[in-house]
């Protein structure tokens, strides 16, 4: 019975430093991102500057920029994270795998990458083409009791942009689980 104890209790040692490596590693990029915070905003509103002349976004909180930066950072944090865990339980799971099961995960773990970098250069394209429809929305409207004037926001711009990279992203994880299972099935069903 205590060998079987210890056997368990290895396996947890093990899996406490793995997820120990990906908290460390999930700070210290979000302190990287947040340190670089500008050029990533560059990178990102670089199809507004080309599309527009004179450009200029508004902040209507003093705290605002911070808490995007640091929202965005997060984001930016937790998309590496997924990999680096996944890598992880693929590290950790490794030993107890037959050679057929490995190389399905090496590839099915290939496969949604790259599918994750196609979908993820898409949606760069497909996301400012929305911002550009609702950037036509700008300007001034003047009625007989007030003027509005409609101007981008930094916040809602890219809240607008995680949430459709996460619908986008989930999506893909969801569709490859159920191709996952159903090919499982389909082998166990034999």
């Amino acid at each position: 019975m205590s060998n079987i104890y210890l056997y368990i209790k290895k396996y947890f040692k093990e899996l406490f430093y793995y997820f120990f490596y990906c908290f460390i590693n999930f700070v210290f990029t979000t302190i990287i991102n947040y340190y670089y915070i500008d050029d990533l905003y560059n990178y990102l509103l670089k199809p507004l500057y080309l599309h527009y002349q004179y450009f200029y976004i508004i902040y209507t909180n003093i705290s605002e920029y911070f808490f995007l930066s640091l929202y965005f950072c997060l984001f930016l944090s937790l998309f590496i994270f997924f990999f680096n865990i996944s890598f992880c339980l693929y590290l950790f799971c490794t030993p107890f795998l037959y050679k057929y099961e490995k190389f399905l995960i090496k590839f099915n773990s290939l496969f949604v990458f790259l599918l994750i970098l196609f979908f993820t250069s898409f949606l760069n394209d497909f996301i400012y083409s929305l911002w550009f429809f609702f950037l036509y929305f700008e300007g001034s409207f003047i009625s007989k009791n007030f003027d509005l004037f409609l101007e981008i926001k930094l916040t809602d711009l890219f809240t607008f942009y995680i949430l459709i990279y996460n619908f986008f992203f989930i999506s893909i994880i969801l569709i490859f689980i159920n191709f996952y299972i159903l090919f499982y099935i389909k082998k166990i069903n034999r």
